[in-house]
């Protein structure tokens, strides 16, 4: 990062090294990355929502820890992987292939979260299965992650960064969630049934949707090659590498805060939807409805995060989601219907609704603005292992500290353990917030009320367009 150049608001460009994009964005390559995008969020569904993992794994009888323990491993270990993996893929430039050959395999993977139940009927040990197979299906989207965001910032211009980032949050996104309210209605159906009736119903939801994934594979193959002049300079990568983000005290400062926000962010988004479907009583059919809310109300909110993001900075966008996250949990505390709702329009899952999809935008900007346009692809891969840390911390210890007060609780109080649990969870997003504070502006200062007011008139902006 070098110099600012501040135009309007709303046009400042990122302070980062524009040496990675191309001279003259390639329209035809952004369009391709779109279009993968699109295919990808119809084949996952099944996969994205919760109508395959969560699902199944509550199905099988798991309780709150062992569920935690589960979903943890199942981010951890990928995330060392991807980051041991990392310096291999950039020498061998390996991101193409990547995306073409194991999104389809992380589809056929997902068959064994059906088969295991059938097969293995003690839950230690179905436990121990899941656990080994989570991080088996994790790591093929681990290192697809890790590529697309590389190949998104090698073709994307730098100054419309945020706003790329936030059309294609909402392209990866808003199909699944349109298809998962009948796959989710189908489920519903097969669950009152067997247990053999709901794996078959959820496999063929799977097959149905995870089919356009090879349409996905076939247009990353033909995204062009950049030419030698467009390729970003190349640094000597050895296996050391590895460890330079980490040496970076910008970028580690960064990684810092993403620590802390995913173990907070994995409190409350592992979590959530066995709240809401166990302990509230909701259908796959209902959570599914509302998901589609969100991510049709994500259609103008994304964007105009991404947009905020490019005037102002990922800081301040971050910082201020996070206080409005610890607000909806406060919210969700209440444990009535209405107080859930507008928790779900706030921060669905931390990562979605209207300050929870901040939240993500932010991350994603900061990711690509401040890694090393030279090791990109090794700056990310730390980025998804602070990341799967932190949700391993969050999951297991979310897991064991929602265990501890079920037991505290009188029992005829259902959900009062949850009510308590989310209540640390918002407490937890105020302490976020100082580390937030403690990253390095790439804008201009603003403070936190003239920040508000520019969120106030995109808003505006943003509902006359829609209006």
């Amino acid at each position: 990062m070098k110099d600012t150049t501040l135009h309007s608001p709303i046009a400042a460009t990122v302070l980062t090294d524009q040496s990675d994009e191309p001279s003259t964005p390639d329209v035809s390559s952004i369009r391709r990355l779109y279009a993968f995008h699109f295919f990808s969020s119809v084949a996952m569904t099944v996969m994205a929502s919760n109508l395959l993992t969560s699902n199944v794994l509550l199905r099988a009888g798991l309780d709150l820890s062992q569920y935690g323990v589960v979903i943890g491993i199942g981010m951890f270990v990928p995330g060392l992987a991807n980051l041991v993996l990392a310096p291999a893929v950039h020498h061998l430039r390996l991101d193409r292939l990547i995306l073409a050959v194991l999104p389809p395999l992380r589809v056929a993977a997902s068959f064994l979260f059906l088969l295991l139940p059938a097969i293995i009927h003690d839950r230690q040990a179905l436990t121990l299965a899941f656990s080994l197979l989570m991080p088996l299906w994790m790591i093929f989207a681990y290192l697809s992650n890790n590529s697309l965001a590389v190949l998104c910032k090698q073709y994307l211009p730098a100054q419309a960064l945020g706003w790329h980032t936030g059309v294609l949050m909402v392209l990866f996104e808003l199909p699944s969630r349109i298809l998962a309210i009948p796959a989710g209605r189908y489920i519903d159906v097969h669950s009152k049934a067997s247990d053999a009736h709901f794996y078959h119903a959820t496999g063929a939801a799977l097959i149905a949707t995870g089919m356009f994934q090879l349409a996905g594979s076939a247009i990353i193959l033909r995204l062009k090659k950049l030419s030698r002049h467009d390729s970003p300079p190349s640094a000597a990568l050895r296996w050391r590498s590895m460890i330079d983000p980490f040496r970076d005290a910008g970028f580690r400062t960064f990684m810092n805060a993403i620590f802390v926000a995913n173990v907070l962010l994995a409190m409350v988004g592992t979590f959530v939807f066995p709240y809401v479907k166990s302990a509230l009583g909701w259908s796959l059919m209902n959570i599914s409805w509302l998901e589609l809310v969100l991510s049709a109300l994500g259609i103008a909110v994304v964007p105009m995060w991404g947009k905020l993001a490019d005037g102002f900075g990922g800081k301040r966008v971050l910082r201020f989601c996070v206080f409005g996250v610890a607000a909806g949990l406060l919210l969700l505390a209440g444990g009535r219907l209405i107080f859930v709702v507008l928790f779900a329009l706030l921060a669905w899952q931390g990562i979605s609704g209207f300050f929870g999809a901040g939240i993500v935008v932010a991350h994603r900007y900061l990711s690509l603005a401040l890694s090393d346009p030279r090791r990109s692809n090794v700056y990310l891969a730390a980025t998804a292992f602070v990341c799967g840390c932190g949700y391993m911390v969050g999951s297991i210890g979310g897991g064991w500290l929602l265990a501890w007060l079920q037991k505290l609780v009188n029992p005829a109080y259902s959900t009062a353990h949850y009510r308590i649990y989310f209540t640390c969870c918002a407490l937890g997003f105020l302490i976020l917030a100082q580390f937030v504070a403690a990253l390095r502006d790439t804008h201009r200062h603003i403070s936190s009320r003239n920040f508000a007011l520019e969120v106030l008139r995109a808003m505006r902006g943003f509902a006359g367009r829609f209006g």
